[in-house]
């Protein structure tokens, strides 16, 4: 484990870098039900950060580790893609 904030869900450990931190990805194409975060939220491992339906199930993915949300690029009732970028995080740092 390098600390780094994962998205966890349906078994999988997902993360990716982008422009402005860690950002969690769709891992197969579906719809957004539920988003319980907002930009700013502290979230701690096992939070669950947003909530996807693929093939007739719904998921909750989960950070796997401390971290602050930065930003949200999809709406509840968005249809999602495979790969593409739901939430973007930062590492919650220590003070």
């Amino acid at each position: 484990d390098d600390g780094r904030p994962v998205l966890q869900g349906q078994g999988l450990h997902l993360h990716d870098f982008c422009r402005v931190g860690l950002a969690e990805r769709a891992a197969m194409p579906g719809k957004v039900v539920s988003i319980p975060v907002k930009p700013g939220d502290e979230l701690k491992a096992g939070d669950i950060a947003i909530v996807l339906e693929a093939m007739k199930m719904q998921s909750n993915y989960k950070v796997s580790s401390d971290c602050v949300v930065k930003n949200i690029l999809v709406a509840e009732g968005d249809s999602v893609q495979d790969n593409q970028t739901l939430i973007e995080l930062e590492i919650k740092k220590e003070a």
